[in-house]
């Protein structure tokens, strides 16, 4: 569910319209996959130039994993593939961003993106060169040219029409939704700003030949969707317990579904050259302390409680909110979705002071300030408007010296003010548990993290109860190890084989 009170303007959402570049004038470019030439409104400038925009808003939003050796895992196998690829000579870059979103990206000039959420489901190396292969064709067959094209021809604005195309396209993890939709992967007057089915599908079938060509066995391509089919039905099943719409099942419906995907990737790689090593232990290795779920560099949500250890600061929602992490934010949000209370950390460019920063950053038309105790910490509270053109803006917020003497916002937002009102007092109890982190906080938000392990003999249950897993802990662990509802899924992992969990 979107919340469309949400109080800050997640960047990523400046890439509407990123495309839609002036001037009518035909550009023609030769197409290396095609071997075509082909008309484009769009210069290759100004393309790189917005990709550039798209890669910028990409880590604005969701940060880079800090790890150098799996960065550099990731980097040598995206260059084998590519060098191997229709255009070696791009400067080609391959990035780990840090969300538990199972996913990969690819912007035009070469830039390719993985999700540690999507390395954490992937099983060996060469589904990972799959996937690296599969984005590396879509830059190769210039698709994101071609949405460019079109959305400039088509005079209209589509968000990200620069194309920050998905692979692994279905998450199953609640708020990944809305998380993709702000990174504008969503519907958009009315057009999908993602591949269509033929550039889906073609960049499969370049990529199952880009995967043979470095070494790997192209069948790999047909696991990668496998995996993303359990994801798919691990979502639909969660999603049909808790009596609720699976999260992007209405955004993502031009693509070609799973069955259709691997149908047609099994038919190509029968026809292609075949290998007997994966690379699996390798990839096991590197993978090895994978953080997974949510970030210590964004916070840690352990059910009510929210850590931010970089921040050093804590607080609980109240029973049945929903926590949401939002960059360098993290949004409490009520039961019914109609009122929010978002705390951050602020930049020290907005001020010394309580009065600065409310100038600052709220910039008020009218209101009134009042010193306010928030737990330990001396705040000032605002309640006042500000005007946005011909538009009266409510503004409620309060301003702490927290942790480390910075100064914190605590926001207070609503679709109404009936609907701020039946959530205030549970707001301002919420806003009196902010902390400095307490050895308990700590002890209670210890960072999750993948682990290879030998498959004990009780199986995936024995597994699961050693896990820190809350929520369908035995079916998480089957999707990342490739048997979430294959028949006989215990069966087929014997004792001892090696095997990923959560720690």
């Amino acid at each position: 569910m979107l919340h469309a009170h949400r109080p800050h303007p997640c960047k990523a959402l400046a890439l509407a319209a990123a495309l839609l570049l002036g001037g009518c004038a035909s550009n023609t470019f030769y197409n290396p996959v095609t071997g075509r030439t082909e008309l484009s409104t769009v210069t290759e400038p100004q393309l790189l130039e917005q990709a550039k925009e798209a890669r910028d808003a990409l880590i604005d939003e969701h940060g880079l994993y800090m790890h150098a050796e799996v960065q550099a895992y990731v980097s040598e196998i995206g260059l084998k593939v590519a060098q191997l690829s229709h255009r070696p000579e791009l400067p080609w870059s391959f990035t780990i961003l840090d969300t538990e979103i199972v996913n990969a990206f690819a912007l035009p000039g070469g830039q390719v993106f993985v999700t540690r959420g999507l390395l954490a489901h992937l099983q060996n190396e060469a589904e990972l060169a799959a996937v690296l292969g599969h984005e590396i064709a879509h830059v190769n067959a210039r698709h994101g040219a071609h949405r460019a094209n079109e959305a400039a021809f088509a005079s209209v604005g589509v968000t990200a029409a620069i194309n920050v195309g998905q692979f692994l396209e279905r998450t199953g993890l609640r708020g990944a939704a809305q998380r993709m939709k702000r990174l504008g992967l969503s519907l958009a007057a009315g057009m999908i700003a993602t591949y269509n089915r033929e550039q889906e599908l073609e960049a499969d079938r370049i990529g199952a030949d880009y995967l043979a060509r470095a070494g790997y066995d192209a069948r790999e391509m047909v696991g990668v969707l496998q995996t993303l089919q359990m994801v798919e039905r691990f979502n639909a099943d969660r999603a049909r317990e808790q009596k609720r719409e699976a999260p992007g099942s209405d955004w993502l419906s031009s693509h070609p579904g799973t069955d259709q995907r691997l149908r047609e990737a099994a038919r190509l790689t029968a026809m292609v050259r075949h290998t007997a090593s994966d690379g699996r232990q390798r990839f096991l290795q590197r993978i090895e302390g994978l953080v997974w779920g949510d970030s210590p560099e964004k916070g840690l949500v352990r059910d009510r409680l929210f850590v931010h250890p970089r921040s050093g600061y804590a607080i609980n929602a109240p029973a049945d909110w929903e926590v949401d992490v939002e960059g360098s934010a993290v949004a409490l949000h009520t039961p019914q979705g109609d009122a929010t209370l978002t705390v951050r950390l602020l930049p020290r460019v907005v001020g010394k002071t309580h009065a600065e920063a409310i100038q600052n950053l709220l910039a008020p038309t009218e209101g009134r300030s009042s010193p306010r105790r928030v737990g330990s910490f001396n705040g000032t509270h605002f309640v006042g408007s500000r005007m946005r053109g011909d538009v009266r803006q409510p503004l409620r917020s309060t301003i702490v010296t927290g942790p480390g003497q910075r100064l914190f916002l605590i926001d207070y937002t609503a679709r109404d003010d009936a609907a701020l009102q039946r959530a205030l007092v549970a707001m301002q109890q919420t806003e009196q548990t902010f902390r400095a982190i307490t050895a308990a906080d700590r002890r209670a938000a210890r960072v999750w993290r993948i682990a290879t392990v030998p498959m004990p003999a009780g199986g995936f249950a024995a597994l699961a109860k050693a896990s820190p897993l809350l929520e369908d802990a035995e079916a998480t662990l089957r999707v990342i190890n490739g048997v979430y509802g294959l028949a006989g899924g215990d069966a087929e992992v014997a004792p001892g084989t090696a095997v990923k969990t959560v720690r």
